[in-house]
């Protein structure tokens, strides 16, 4: 970004096409290039889909999510025989748009082959064989936003599709289509018949906060019971304290998981100890009590740095990247934490950090080995001594 730092970008209120061309495309490149370097799908067609297109342009003229992908595949800065793009929308008079937009913009350019509409039987029917067969997707939608997406997810079982999700919903259409359903048969709703059984903890909870809270987590288990990776960020209103938007994301690819959790975490609010609190613009945060951060924040700095301490056997002479790897898939944890952890760990004696020739470092980067030593120091501030960390 030009004018703002990324962490400021939902200083403003945005849309979700906005949210989609800040967050999605950029990573899109990202997760082409993972899986470019992936030998077993590397010659394989990547998917593109988002189900949720839009009109095409937004009140002030600005262009939609797809629309910019496919200028991006004009440019040349994706190859274009590598993707197929796969576009529907809800609301059929947005799908004439985009369709129209696409078309002009297509005349005479190849690249017009790589589009196709769900809205066609044989469009999904094609889509469907490619998922099928493997192919890698990037599934953009809002899976409450209509019956399609859910008739696609109702297709997901373990290890079935190499698809990767971006949910990009608001927690008003969340609730509504959770209660809304309550009288139809619920197999016909992905989604809404796996969180079901929290329809009367969700009636009963008074908190609109630990209301959503209590879905998203729910969301977040249903695709860790498919073997997903998962991590949702909330988005609050500038300048009220009320969620406009939550982003959840899975993935049963860690490389790509954490790929996207880094993208998410340079657009989100700090603890005071520079933990993400993965979301924006949170007025809700828990109040520091002087000696009570560790027990309030389950993911906080003085937490890990204890975690690790007691880590020997799991962690001893690997790179803080390999840690950072293993440890932080499921936490908040940014690559800095695991780096500022070690580098107390260092100055309490309880490691070393060492290059491959083991001689010890005065840079810490990303490569370097954590090497833990036999015992640590007696003022290590540790689960047993008289010295606090912090």
């Amino acid at each position: 970004m030009s004018l703002l730092q990324l962490g400021d970008f939902f200083k403003i209120r945005r849309n979700a096409s906005e949210i989609k061309t800040e967050i999605l495309l950029p990573f899109f490149k990202v997760w082409l290039e993972q899986h470019h370097h992936n030998p077993g799908v590397a010659a394989k067609k990547k998917l593109f889909l988002d189900l949720n297109t839009g009109a095409g342009y937004d009140k002030e003229g600005n262009p939609a999510a797809v629309l910019q992908l496919f200028d991006t595949l004009k440019a040349g800065q994706i190859a274009a025989d590598q993707v197929q793009v796969f576009l529907h929308d809800p609301n059929k008079n947005n799908l004439v748009k985009i369709k129209a937009n696409l078309e002009e913009a297509a005349e005479d350019n190849p690249l017009a082959d790589a589009l196709a509409y769900l809205d066609e039987e044989a469009s999904q029917a094609d889509l469907l064989e490619l998922l099928n067969k493997q192919h890698p997707a990037l599934v953009c939608m809002d899976p409450f936003s209509s019956g399609y997406s859910q008739k696609l997810l109702a297709g997901l079982e373990p290890d079935k599709w190499a698809a990767d999700f971006f949910f990009i919903f608001s927690p008003t259409k969340l609730k509504a289509t959770l209660l809304a359903n309550e009288g139809e048969k619920e197999d016909q709703y992905f989604l809404t018949s796996r969180i079901s059984a929290s329809k009367t903890a969700f009636k009963s909870e008074k908190s609109i906060k630990r209301r959503e809270q209590l879905l998203i987590t729910k969301l977040e288990a249903i695709f860790s019971d498919l073997n997903y990776h998962t991590l949702s960020f909330k988005i609050n209103h500038p300048d009220k304290n009320q969620a406009d938007y939550y982003l959840l994301f899975a993935s049963q690819a860690k490389p790509v998981y954490l790929a996207f959790k880094e993208r998410l975490q340079q657009y989100s609010d700090l603890q005071e100890d520079e933990v993400p609190l993965m979301g924006a613009n949170l007025q809700d945060v828990a109040p520091t009590i002087p000696g009570f951060f560790k027990q309030i924040n389950k993911y906080c700095l003085e937490n890990l740095v204890e975690e690790l301490a007691q880590s020997k056997s799991r962690f001893h002479y690997k790179t803080i990247q390999e840690v950072y790897e293993e440890h932080g898939a499921g936490t908040p944890y940014s690559k800095k934490n695991y780096s500022t952890a070690f580098k107390m760990l260092k100055e309490l004696g309880r490691i070393n950090l060492v290059d491959q020739n083991n001689k010890q470092v005065k840079v810490i980067t990303d490569n370097v080995f954590v090497f833990y030593k036999l015992h640590g120091s007696n003022k290590d501030g540790l689960p047993g001594s008289q010295t606090n960390l912090f």
